[in-house]
């Protein structure tokens, strides 16, 4: 039991790290000019998409690792569950837009290109169903990367 609990944390810290590492190496190479639609706090079709490949390739890496370290694809299929109802529940718990706020950063900052990295999440218009699209995503992804890990061991 233990070892599907440490398999689980590790699985998830795997996939925030990932996440992490990814997004902020994108975002000092490429900045924001290619985050948002030009003059907005929309975030472009192409960043969307690489946020949903990012997403899908970490969730795949903390399946393996939780599938590994628990010896089997019961603790990829516990951290999917964790993925899919965390990510549920921040779904329907999306904090609304403050989009005053979010000018005020803007502001401050002398251009969404000037918002530091800890701010983009909020002056950003994510479109809702990018919210409920993740949860399922992550899901999915664990569950093919824990039943990776299996093949050719024989610990699977």
């Amino acid at each position: 039991m233990g070892r599907k609990i440490l398999a689980v944390v590790a699985g998830y810290a795997a996939m925030a790290v990932l996440v992490m590492v990814v997004f902020s190496l994108a975002l000092a190479t490429l900045g924001t000019s290619l985050v948002f639609v030009e003059g907005t706090t929309r975030p472009s079709g192409g960043w969307l998409a690489f946020s949903l490949v990012v997403s899908l390739v970490a969730a795949a890496a903390g399946g393996w690792v939780a599938a590994r370290i628990g010896h089997q694809a019961t603790a990829a299929k516990i951290l999917a569950g964790v993925v899919l109802i965390l990510g549920l529940i921040m779904a329907v718990a999306q904090p609304e837009r403050d989009p005053e706020r979010a000018q005020q950063i803007i502001d401050e900052a002398g251009g969404v290109e000037g918002v530091a990295m800890g701010d983009l999440a909020d002056i950003a218009e994510q479109p809702a169903w990018f919210a409920w699209v993740i949860p399922f995503l992550g899901a999915a992804g664990v569950l093919v990367g824990g039943s990776s890990a299996g093949r050719g061991s024989a610990t699977a």
